[in-house]
């Protein structure tokens, strides 16, 4: 199996199949074997329905369950662990990212060898300011703090090396918001990263499970001095090296 495509999913049933049918249809253009794997985070609408509906017609689906809601990161390493790819894809259920993007984070790190190649969300086409004034401030802020110069640092839109996944994925435990941190693990570990350039597009099914932006930064800010605990000494310790060497 060359992609294992990981979706964990919260009340998305509008989206189910057609993220099916588009994935489906990209990978086969190429000719690259893929698997998706929907994980239903405790849904409360018909989502799980339409996974099962999914199962029936196309036979590269699977559905992992968790009886309540416990987070994109528990999503992520539910869904490897029920994984055979070679490579790792995550992404959300939402649509606003591009499937067609899949296909071009897969071609990245088959021609570099990288340990995992991120979308960076350059075009982001929505109306919701808020939500971008304060993804790109969490970015600055990061960046700042551990000296990095990524472009989209809590961009969950990425493909990863097997065992390079299970190696970040492992370290969600520490944090409330895993999913705007494990670039920064990904760095502090020595891995090689990619980015390309995407569009972000308005969701067009279903609510997003951030219904107030600036209480869930809060949240997100109160990860930041574990992080700092937790990588920090890493940073410090490879900037040392290229020094010395």
């Amino acid at each position: 199996m060359d992609l294992s495509i990981i979706i964990p999913c919260y009340n998305e049933e509008g989206n189910i199949f057609p993220l099916v049918s588009e994935i489906t249809e990209q990978c086969s253009l190429r000719s690259i074997a893929c698997e998706i794997i929907f994980v239903d985070d405790g849904s409360v609408d018909k989502t799980l329905e339409e996974i099962m509906v999914c199962q029936k017609q196309y036979d590269n689906i699977i559905c992992a369950c968790h009886e309540t809601n416990q987070g994109i990161p528990e999503g992520w390493a539910t869904g490897l662990a029920r994984s055979t790819g070679t490579y790792i894809v995550t992404t959300d259920a939402d649509r606003q990212y591009q499937t067609a993007d899949i296909v071009r984070l897969y071609d990245v790190i088959v021609e570099q060898n990288c340990d995992l190649v991120y979308g960076w969300r350059k075009k982001y086409m929505t109306h919701k300011i808020m939500r971008v004034f304060l993804s790109r401030a969490l970015s600055f802020l990061l960046n700042l703090l551990f000296r990095t110069r990524l472009h989209d640092i809590k961009s969950g839109f990425v493909i990863y090396k097997r065992e390079v996944a299970a190696d970040i994925f492992a370290d969600r435990s520490f944090f409330k918001t895993f999913q705007h941190f494990f670039l920064v693990c990904a760095l502090s570990r020595g891995y090689s990263i990619a980015h390309i350039p995407i569009s972000f597009s308005e969701r067009q099914h279903g609510q997003s499970f951030i219904t107030n932006p600036l209480a869930f930064s809060m949240i997100v800010l109160t990860d930041i001095p574990k992080a700092i605990v937790r990588y920090k000494k890493s940073f410090r310790k490879k900037r040392k090296q290229t020094i010395e060497e």
